[in-house]
């Protein structure tokens, strides 16, 4: 996942100069983050991934009555998450660490992989997901661990990318983007996507959100619901593109999130999609089809990806964003908040609980990207580590301050002995 927010120096940068400018650098920081395993703190807790196991899995077939909500999942009280990957959920000890950072912190919800990059977490009956083996055994059982989560009140988010996907364009190459000989198109880190003017794509995507929210899913998050942000445009073309087509990309992308909430509104599940930190503040869609006016109306959350390390120097005016958290974080989201200004969409930022670059995170780093996001109203956030490793120390209230003492006098009175060595007293910890 590519995280970057727009320029909001003293001399500004046009917004397109200055993201063909950083590209480069901060795609090697999004696949650190999104798709590598980040170094780590040590005092974190971890719930890290390892090698899954082979097991078999029969299809989890939803019962014809199944029940749907009655209106748009909302929690009792802000939606504070960790993002969990198919494989930590099905697997028993690291599901249940991941669930010990909820008991423990004032994380009250799961954001989980049913689709990453193609890969559905568990048996569906989704005609296209079957045909092309995009059903995976990572989660074998994920009926009982919804079930699990709403014993333990804690809401559930779904999290599917739509267009980036390596499996179905390999199997069917007339839904992918295709390189002019009609091959599969692949971008600069090899990533193949599906065509986003393919209708096709858009029910799978739809079909796939609906399982998850009849399944018992709070929310559906959409990831990569955009075109591709690298490899040479030129050599793109999309077969369902009709001649004369007048749409932007943009248009494309909120017409996208338009059908998918008329199509899963009846199921009352909340809708909420991921986007580039830039697009809280850039004028134009970043070349990707990405902009936050069109998409916004047709969702229940935005959730820009506003990453600290993902920031090229000079953003904002600041002259190291990644190791001045607080601040990046405070304007990306305050241009947030002026864009959605008027439109019923919060939103709830991912924020960085993971090292790139000399920059260190740990408690001070992720306490300060909380800080800031509630200092501009906003009371959620999710927290994005790929290897599911989490600083819990940032996520409890701060060990309360000692307070200062007056030295004793040298020499005390016979009397006053048993007080001289008495403990200083402390502050009580301040509510959040």
């Amino acid at each position: 996942m590519i995280r970057t927010p727009a320029l909001l120096a003293e001399k500004p940068v046009p917004v397109p100069l200055l993201f063909r400018r950083t590209l480069p650098l901060l795609l090697a920081a999004a696949l650190a983050a999104g798709c590598g395993r980040p170094a780590v703190n040590a005092s974190s807790t971890v719930v890290s991934p390892g090698t899954p196991p082979v097991a078999k899995a029969t299809t989890q077939t939803l019962p014809p009555t199944a029940k749907t909500n009655t209106g748009p999942a909302k929690p009792a009280e802000p939606v504070r998450a960790i993002y969990l990957s198919g494989y930590t959920t099905g697997t028993k000890d690291l599901w249940s660490r991941a669930l010990s950072v909820v008991d423990k912190t004032e994380i009250n919800a799961v954001v989980i992989d049913v689709r990453e990059d193609g890969m559905i977490s568990y048996v569906t009956d989704i005609p296209l997901a079957k045909a092309t083996g995009a059903n995976k055994k990572l989660v074998l059982n994920i009926d009982e661990k919804l079930a699990e989560c709403k014993k333990r009140n804690i809401f559930t988010i779904a999290r599917i990318t739509v267009f980036r996907d390596k499996i179905v364009p390999r199997k069917r190459p007339n839904l992918a983007i295709q390189f002019p000989d009609g091959s599969p198109w692949r971008d600069r880190a090899g990533h193949y996507w599906l065509d986003p003017y393919n209708t096709e794509n858009w029910d799978y995507a739809v079909d796939l959100a609906s399982d998850a929210a009849k399944r018992g899913f709070d929310e559906i998050q959409w990831d990569y619901v955009r075109f591709p942000s690298e490899g040479k445009r030129a050599t793109r073309r999309y077969p369902a593109r009709k001649k004369g087509e007048t749409r932007s990309e943009a248009r494309v992308i909120a017409d996208f999130c338009k059908y998918a909430k008329e199509k899963l509104e009846p199921l009352g599940v909340a809708l909420s999609a991921d986007v580039f930190g830039l697009a809280t503040s850039a004028d134009d869609d970043l070349g990707i089809g990405q902009k936050l006016t069109l998409m916004a109306p047709h969702l229940d959350v935005i959730c820009p990806m506003v990453y600290p390390s993902h920031y090229g120097r000079g953003a904002y005016g600041i002259a190291h964003p990644n190791a001045s958290p607080y601040r990046t974080v405070l304007i990306g989201l305050r241009a947030g908040n002026k864009r959605l200004k008027g439109i019923d969409c919060k939103q709830r930022p991912w924020l960085q609980d993971f090292s790139l670059g000399k920059v260190r995170y740990g408690e001070k780093q992720v306490r300060a990207q909380i800080k800031a996001a509630r200092d501009n109203g906003i009371r959620e956030y999710l927290l994005w580590n790929a290897s599911n490793r989490y600083t819990t120390a940032a996520l409890v209230p701060p060990k309360p301050k000692k307070t200062r003492t007056s030295k004793k006098p040298a020499v005390a009175k016979r009397e006053d002995r048993s007080s001289a060595g008495a403990k200083p007293r402390t502050v009580p910890a301040r509510a959040r």
